[in-house]
Parts: structure tokens; C-alpha cells; sequence
């Protein structure tokens, strides 16, 4: 993705506690984004997708997603943790043109931010975890070339202007 290009559809998931959604809201205020959070309340709602979202899944069929969320705007984010048994419907995303970005981090090190945090159950992290790891090489191949290592073994957060710089360097 690159500055230059008219339109940029972006999915970003990820290991969570990884800043997907920090960094979705950087992007919309420095980058001109739309950052859209599907997990948080109200979210679907407020952009006028709920019903769309909702028929993807009982449709299977991204297509009119992808049609709502580039009627948005020119640059639209997708921020999502999906839940890897949802990683068709991803794939699909990426073979109608959405770029797909994964924030990736060791467990044990995201498993500590996640608890920082506040904001769930340990244990649904956990099992979203092992989820994760059970489809982890289709997740790889579904995401490649673009997995960031965004929280690095000492903790180390990558900070946002830097991982601007990593995803705007790379065509879709």
C-alpha cells in the first residue's frame, strides 16, 4: 500500500493486545483513515454496516462488505481480531483487494499486555490463543508477506509512525 494509491482497504488483525486498535485510531487522525473496530460497541452500527456484517455470515459472502466499506471512504481500516475459524471469510477479503496486515507478538509477552489492559477474560485470551496457534501456518500463508512483529520479546512496542512506515512501503 502505498501513499499514491486512490483507494486503500485495509484489514488489520492480529494477535490480541498487540495495538490493533491504537493504531487503527493514529491512522485516522495522522493518516486520514477510517477506522472502523468491528468489537467495539456500537461500532457496525454507527457506519451503517450491521446488516451487511451480519448477512456475510449467514451468506458466506464478503462481497457486499467490501462494496459497504469502500463506499466509506477512500482509506478504510478494518480493525478485527477475527476469530481464526473465520479465516475463510478473511482469505475471501483478501482475494476482493483487502489488504491484510497481522500484528503479531509472542503469547507470553501478549498475554501480560492483555492483563495490563484490563479489558477481558484471561481465559478468553487464552483460548483465542489457542486457537490462533492451532491454524497459525494458514494464518502465515493467509497474511504474508505483511505480519509485523509489533511487541517484541522485551516488551517493546512498535511505535505507530514506524509501523506506518513498514505497511506504506508495501504494495497490496
Amino acid at each position: 500500500m502505498t501513499r499514491h494509491e486512490d483507494r486503500q482497504l485495509v484489514l488489520l488483525a492480529g494477535i490480541p493486545a498487540t495495538g490493533k486498535t491504537f493504531f487503527g485510531q493514529w491512522l485516522a487522525e495522522h493518516e486520514g483513515f477510517l477506522h472502523v473496530d468491528i468489537e467495539a460497541p456500537g461500532q457496525m452500527q454507527h457506519f451503517g454496516l450491521a446488516e451487511v456484517w451480519h448477512a456475510t455470515f449467514a451468506n458466506e459472502d464478503v462481497s457486499r462488505l467490501v462494496a459497504a466499506l469502500r463506499a466509506l471512504g477512500p482509506r478504510v481500516l478494518l480493525d478485527w481480531g477475527f476469530p481464526p475459524e473465520c479465516l475463510h471469510l478473511v482469505e475471501d477479503l483478501k482475494e476482493r483487494g483487502v489488504q491484510l496486515w497481522w500484528f503479531n507478538a509472542q503469547r507470553g509477552i501478549a498475554r501480560e499486555e492483555f492483563i495490563k489492559r484490563g479489558t477481558g477474560h484471561v481465559a478468553d485470551f487464552d483460548h483465542q490463543m489457542d486457537e490462533i496457534e492451532m491454524l497459525r501456518e494458514d494464518i502465515d500463508e493467509a497474511f504474508k508477506p505483511h505480519v509485523l512483529t509489533v511487541l517484541s520479546a522485551d516488551g517493546r512496542r512498535m511505535a505507530p509512525a514506524e509501523i506506518w512506515q513498514q505497511v506504506s512501503s508495501h504494495a497490496a
